[in-house]
């Protein structure tokens, strides 16, 4: 730019010099041509012509005096303008280009522009000192905008940050505008203008959480503060308000689901319990009251497991299934070892369980009720029997089969003893049947050994069972092998 200018001011100088030429010696010409005609047509002397000269002389002088005298090139003042120019051009104006001159200072910009102007009409003309004056004039009016638009954009910036932070849009909004006026290339104008801007946005907002705060519906304001911080996410206050909303809203969750567990623990809703267990569990895993209400719960389903076995052992006793009732108290003993009530109940069940058993052992093997000592223990199974014949039809029907079993066994059976009255017929650890062709004897139901002797035979012996549910039996006895 600088060296355009000076090419243009060289050429303006140039082409007025020429003119300035050219008007001279035209001037010149019409003297001399004037002074011709004179001489000859009116008759002037030697004394008139040399007045003539003169006059043109003077004439030309007067025309073109960067012709006919020379006046000398103030070098130093050339060379300031130029050094002042340079400066102006790569250091000022470049400062000046962040400022809105036509908006801040429409006066003074004129102001510069004229005093340029100026300078390069007198630089243009060789007024060198002239044009060097206009030149730091101008450098010294832009120096002080600079210097001054940098105060008040230092003091705009302050204000709108003031204003920002207090939440003021009305004042900030200008203060930030009057900034970026100052400094249009100021990146940190424009980052708080765009947090300005995004004010206008968020103080309704703010006044809906604030309305949400004293209507005490923190769910409410918290979803507004999330409105307010997709927009500005670096309001810290606003920050610090959902983090304190969240733990608020947490723990309002959090006891309300420890308390709709407690009530299904008073409802006896296992199940309903749990869940809110678990959803309180998910906010707070390490608080004590979740230690608290999970002892409340294992010992509520403590006991519905206990009245769960309890229940269906008597179930089982209500359709005589002993074995059953037996386990299913013996799970519910596990839970409470010393529950009386569980304790009565096993031991009625193991009393029936063992007659039961007992009996049927003493069914299995009847003829051993041939025994008095085997026959005593059966009665006394029949007297611990009757103790639960009416809880277990069962033992009863049992009981009734084994009395029946030992009216039967106390039954004598006619046996009709059969040989060739020959053969002495005994009944070992019994008696003597003696010799005979027939005879009838009485004998208890049971196991017998019959024997038949007779000089020069072998002896017999006859292994008989004689069965309880019949009145009669005959069997014979012959020996008839001689020896």
């Amino acid at each position: 730019m600088l060296e355009e200018q000076l090419n243009a001011a060289r050429q303006a100088r140039r082409q007025r010099t020429i003119k300035i030429a050219v008007t001279a010696g035209a001037i010149i010409l019409l003297s001399a041509l004037a002074l011709v005609i004179s001489t000859s047509c009116c008759g002037f002397g030697n004394k008139d012509a040399e007045v003539v000269e003169q006059t043109l002389e003077k004439s030309s002088r007067l025309a073109s005096p960067s012709l006919s005298e020379s006046k000398p090139v103030d070098t130093a003042a050339r060379e300031s303008y130029l050094q002042l120019l340079n400066r102006y051009q790569h250091e000022i104006e470049p400062a000046l280009a962040s400022i809105d001159l036509a908006r801040w200072q429409p006066d003074n910009m004129q102001q510069l522009e004229k005093l340029k102007d100026t300078a390069l009409t007198a630089f243009t003309n060789a007024d060198y000192a002239t044009a060097a004056g206009n030149m730091r004039s101008a450098a010294s009016l832009a120096e002080t905008l600079i210097e001054s638009g940098a105060e008040q954009f230092e003091q705009a910036m302050a204000a709108a940050a003031q204003a920002y932070e207090q939440d003021n849009y009305d004042e900030a909004k200008p203060q930030v505008d009057q900034a970026l006026m100052l400094n249009t290339d100021s990146a940190e104008a424009q980052i708080l203008a765009g947090k300005i801007d995004a004010l206008g946005s968020i103080l309704p907002l703010l006044n809906q959480a604030r309305v949400a705060r004293t209507e005490n519906n923190a769910e409410k304001e918290l979803a507004v503060i999330k409105q307010i911080l997709e927009i500005a996410p670096e309001r810290e206050a606003e920050q610090a308000r959902q983090q304190e909303l969240l733990g608020a809203i947490s723990l309002k969750k959090f006891q309300s689901h420890l308390n709709r567990a407690y009530t299904a623990i008073e409802q006896q809703d296992a199940t309903t319990a749990r869940k809110h267990i678990n959803s309180a569990q998910q906010i707070y895993p390490n608080r004590a009251e979740i230690r608290d209400v999970n002892a409340a719960l294992q010992a509520l389903e403590k006991q519905q497991r206990v009245a769960g076995y309890a229940s269906q052992a008597l179930s089982a006793m209500r359709e005589d299934n002993w074995q059953e009732a037996k386990q299913q108290l013996s799970l519910a003993l596990a839970e409470r070892p010393n529950d009386k009530t569980l304790l009565d109940l096993s031991s009625k069940t193991d009393s029936i369980l063992s007659i039961t058993q007992q009996i049927e052992q003493q069914l299995a093997n009847p003829y051993r009720l041939s025994n008095n000592t085997v026959k005593q223990q059966a009665n006394s199974l029949l007297e611990d029997a009757m103790t639960y014949s009416q809880a277990s039809p069962l033992l009863a029907g049992k009981a009734d089969e084994l009395a029946n079993l030992i009216e039967k066994m106390n039954r004598k059976v006619s046996v009709k003893v059969l040989s060739d009255n020959k053969t002495n017929v005994l009944v070992r650890g019994v008696g003597v049947v003696g010799v005979t062709d027939a005879k009838v004897i009485e004998l208890p139901p049971g196991e017998y050994k019959f024997e038949g002797k007779r000089p020069g035979y072998r002896s017999k012996l006859i292994e008989v069972l004689i069965p309880y549910d019949k009145s009669t039996m005959q069997l014979t006895v012959i020996c008839d092998e001689p020896i």
